[in-house]
């Protein structure tokens, strides 16, 4: 069965159903009460008493309990229905999902009420700031909060850590009375080797790492993930250099849909060893216990400019959430890299999960760099070392032409130099750090080896724009730019800064770009071009054709020649897996955080929501126009971004009370992001969302705004269930040929003339 889903330029088709606009039921015919809707478990009465229902549990991803803005105090217990066009959704929870319930009053920066005090005080929820957990489960979502704050760190282990972690045989040190073998036979010709026999597997008794013997110049793509630490030589991984003094395993991911990343070596340094350095190698090989050779076999293979790998099994937790899912099951398989290997190593690559892949490159689809990628990277170095302030890097390029695998490549290469890099986002629809529509700013301080999903992490600051197209939010984009500008400014101006910037590169998206330079006065740009194409002339005079676009400025800075302008000629592979695709794994990575490794947990309907009022967050739908008695369907089983908004800013947006103590809003705020949600579930009779929240406990106490987006819960989180039958949201057929059933969306950019139409040009 598969999920209708939404199509672009159109409505989704979730929300439509949601709005009730599926297929007509016949006359007179309405839908029977499904009899899997039932009630959350232990809720909070109004006298702070936890009363059982008579169920126990919260079933669903999406379940309505009564229908949808219709009031309930004055009818008593409510037959469960379902909303026209919105059955239950089939979901099959752990045996103890529970609960809790939180109270997120609204509260500005300074802990007062945000708002009109007659309209925003809470009138309804527990009047505390505390989190209250109705009863205990054996693996609790606060356990699940303390292991996000290390979500993104990777293994901060020392080489030697990790060989000392690896099981040794009972006789202890294997280098005992074992002597290095000669300076003789560490001696050869370099570039000698075949290209395809130039490298050696070596397989270790743990079977969770093995050795990678490179010998010469090498290039060595590879597919799958793992950890690499260098015993001997420097390796090189998209412009990462990694050595023995490199303090902590690095971690390489490199998934089906992207291009073949390459170990590289570098010989360029490589000598003979001394006597010392060689016993203690000999010391290291011997501890991690080759299977099929022994420690001094493995030393006498290398020669003065071989490079000798440890490559480690990796637990990636976003990782395995993902290939969790059917869709995904096959993200890290080796692919091609299968057929060029013996069956024996084969199998020693498929116990650790990086798969080599040996033979020409030229022939694969790997990343293939242009030699403008070194020129523009030493040029950036050198600036980095030179000048008093650090520079500001903006990437400019059309769509597809190489942004984000320049910016991964020159921040690798900058990190040999500079602990940190900041980062800021400029593109909400490719994000590379956070979930999709959020502009961001960040402190890098590992190595970029991997896609977007692989390397999530919490943001200096981040603000919610609503929407992956920034048409029609143009306004509140720059706002947002400018407030990001400004926390550099004020943070982060010691560090170099990389701005990425959109694919949008004509008409409005090309006035956007030009703001953005007026906003953040790039030093340096770098131009990324395909097929010989020139680069954006954003710098010369506006062509007539911007003067028709009318964005209020944020500004006052005039826009000025950066000191250099670089070109890269983008001639890289082009990754296999569309934008959207991306914008999935980024989800799902987001949403990984609420299920740590061996947890119990393995779905996200086997998590215990939280539980907000209605009276103590405001509601809006960002990325289209939903009347308000239509909005709570609109919402439900949502991606929700939960924001912290200022006191004046729910005042411009005209926060809206209705009857049922429902707070909405009249237009998009700028919102600082927080993290993001699902809304699991909404109780109109409670008047309470059931969510679940991935970000940390600490924040949840800020949040007052609930801002519902275009990113949708990806259709494989509604398929891994444990039956989708009568489930809402998912249809075999859908009947989009309603009228009205297509979004509006006002363009507010555009200079009206007389009655409100554009200019003629």
């Amino acid at each position: 069965m598969k999920p209708v889903r939404d199509k672009k330029k159109s409505m989704s088709n979730s929300i439509r159903k949601k709005l009730g606009r599926g297929k007509k039921s016949a006359p007179g015919k309405r839908s029977a009460p499904d009899p899997k809707l039932v009630e959350v478990c232990e809720l909070q009465d109004e006298g702070g008493k936890a009363g059982r229902s008579r169920s126990g549990k919260l079933d669903s991803l999406g379940e309505v309990f009564t229908p949808l803005g219709a009031p309930s105090a004055k009818r008593g217990r409510q037959e469960h229905r379902s909303p026209q066009g919105v059955s239950a959704l089939n979901l099959t929870p752990a045996k103890d999902t529970q609960v809790t319930i939180i109270d997120t009053s609204f509260q500005d920066d300074s802990g007062n009420l945000s708002g009109n005090s007659s309209s925003l005080s809470p009138d309804e929820g527990t009047g505390s700031h505390s989190f209250q957990p109705v009863s205990m489960a054996p693996t609790t979502l606060e356990e699940s909060f303390d292991s996000n704050s290390s979500r993104n760190d990777q293994s901060s282990s020392s080489l030697s850590s990790s060989c000392s972690s690896l099981p040794m045989d009972e006789g202890g040190d294997h280098s005992d009375g074992l002597t290095a073998p000669p300076l003789e036979s560490m001696q050869g010709a370099v570039g000698s080797y075949d290209e395809a026999q130039n490298y050696k597997l070596i397989s270790l008794q743990s079977g969770s790492a093995y050795l990678l013997l490179l010998q010469g110049d090498t290039r060595m793509p590879v597919r799958g993930l793992a950890e690499i630490s260098s015993l001997y030589g420097t390796v090189i991984a998209h412009g990462y250099e990694i050595t023995p003094q490199t303090p902590s395993p690095v971690p390489i991911y490199c998934p089906i849909i992207v291009s073949s990343k390459c170990l590289e070596t570098d010989c360029s340094e490589g000598r003979e060893l001394e006597q010392t350095e060689r016993n203690a190698l000999l010391h290291t090989i011997s501890t991690l216990r080759p299977d099929s050779m022994t420690a001094q076999e493995v030393l006498s293979e290398m020669k003065s400019e071989s490079v000798l790998v440890l490559v480690s099994k990796l637990n990636h937790q976003p990782s395995s959430f993902i290939t969790s899912h059917v869709a995904h099951k096959n993200l890290y398989s080796g692919g091609s890299a299968k057929k060029m290997l013996q069956k024996s190593d084969i199998a020693i690559c498929d116990k650790v999960g990086l798969f080599i892949n040996p033979g020409t490159t030229h022939h694969q689809n790997v990343i293939q760099l242009h030699q403008d990628y070194d020129v523009t990277a030493q040029a950036v170095l050198d600036a980095v070392k030179s000048d008093i302030v650090p520079p500001r890097v903006m990437f400019v390029g059309a769509k597809n032409s190489g942004k984000s695998t320049a910016l991964r490549y020159l921040t690798n290469r900058l990190l040999t130099i500079s602990q940190h890099v900041g980062y800021l986002e400029c593109d909400p629809g490719q994000c590379e750090f956070t979930a999709p529509a959020i502009l961001s700013l960040h402190t890098i301080k590992q190595a970029l080896l991997g896609p977007p999903f692989t390397h999530l992490q919490n943001a200096e600051k981040a603000y919610f724009l609503g929407d992956v197209n920034v048409e029609d939010h143009a306004e509140n984009y720059l706002k947002m730019m400018a407030a990001l500008n400004r926390q550099y400014r004020d943070s982060l101006s010691h560090l170099p800064l990389f701005i990425n910037t959109m694919g949008w590169v004509e008409g409005l998206g090309l006035k956007l770009l030009r703001e953005i330079a007026r906003i953040t006065q790039p030093t340096h740009i770098i131009h990324l071009v395909a097929n010989d194409e020139k680069p954006v002339a954003f710098f010369s005079q506006e062509k007539g054709d911007l003067s028709y676009f009318s964005i209020p400025s944020v500004t006052d800075q005039p826009l000025l020649p950066p000191k250099q302008t670089l070109t890269i000629q983008a001639k890289c592979q082009i990754d296999s897996y569309q934008a959207s695709s991306q914008r999935e794994l980024n989800l799902l990575a987001a949403f990984s955080t609420l299920l740590p490794l061996n947890s119990d947990a393995k779905r996200l309907t086997d998590i215990r929501p939280r539980v907000v009022p209605w009276s103590h967050v405001a509601l809006h739908i960002c990325h289209m126009s939903v009347p308000v008695n239509q909005i709570l369907y609109a919402a439900n089983a949502s991606v929700v971004a939960m924001c912290t908004t200022s006191k004046e800013e729910l005042e411009r947006c005209n926060v809206q009370k209705g009857s049922e103590g429902l707070r909405t809003l009249t237009s998009t705020p700028v919102s600082e992001c927080l993290g993001i949600g699902i809304i699991r579930g909404i109780d109109p009779q409670k008047k309470a969302f059931y969510i679940l929240p991935a970000l940390s406990n600490d924040l949840l106490p800020k949040v007052n705004t609930l801002l519902v987006g275009s990113p949708f819960i990806p259709e494989c989180v509604f398929d891994q269930q444990f039956s989708t039958k009568g489930a809402p949201y998912l249809s075999e057929s859908f009947d989009t040929n309603v009228p009205g059933s297509l979004p509006i969306h006002p363009k507010t950019y555009l200079k009206r003339g007389p009655g409100g139409r554009p200019p003629k040009t």
